[in-house]
């Protein structure tokens, strides 16, 4: 975000230091479960399941990685866009929806479960986060 000062020069403005935290927690949880099944898919099925499409899990493994690293990388520089706490958001959200109904259709195993509750806690707290601190202005009329 860019905040100009009195006398007209611009400012970086830091990000809060919950979003920012919750930026380097939530990108390493994805950074780590990106990888995972491109390190070593045997235990990684073990832990979820059987998958027909190895090329599918890996292709959502490395969009997560990269997702991850986004935000670990935005949260370590203290400068967290709204635009990536809108992919943060949408991409739990996502995650949530995809587990709950393909473990209720049979599909997944009951371990995503695990993993919707985390990214329900990563969904609430990027809502949150992002409303108590004011800085976005989607959430609040802007100041003139």
């Amino acid at each position: 975000m860019v905040k100009e000062t009195m006398n007209g020069e611009n400012k970086i403005r830091r990000t809060s230091s919950r979003i920012t935290n919750l930026a380097i927690i939530h990108g390493l949880y994805f950074i780590l479960t990106g990888l995972w099944p491109i390190i070593h898919m045997e235990s990684f099925v073990a832990v979820t399941g059987p998958k027909t499409d190895y090329w599918l899990v890996n292709t959502v493994g490395m969009l997560v990685f990269f997702i991850g690293s986004g935000l670990l990388i935005a949260g370590i520089k203290k400068h967290v866009p709204f635009s990536m706490i809108f992919i943060a958001t949408g991409v739990a959200l996502g995650f949530i929806l995809i587990d709950v109904v393909y473990v209720w259709r049979g599909v997944l195993s009951a371990t995503y479960l695990l993993d919707a509750g985390l990214e329900l806690f990563f969904f609430i707290s990027w809502l949150v986060f992002t409303y108590q601190s004011g800085e976005y202005e989607v959430f609040h009329e802007r100041q003139m």
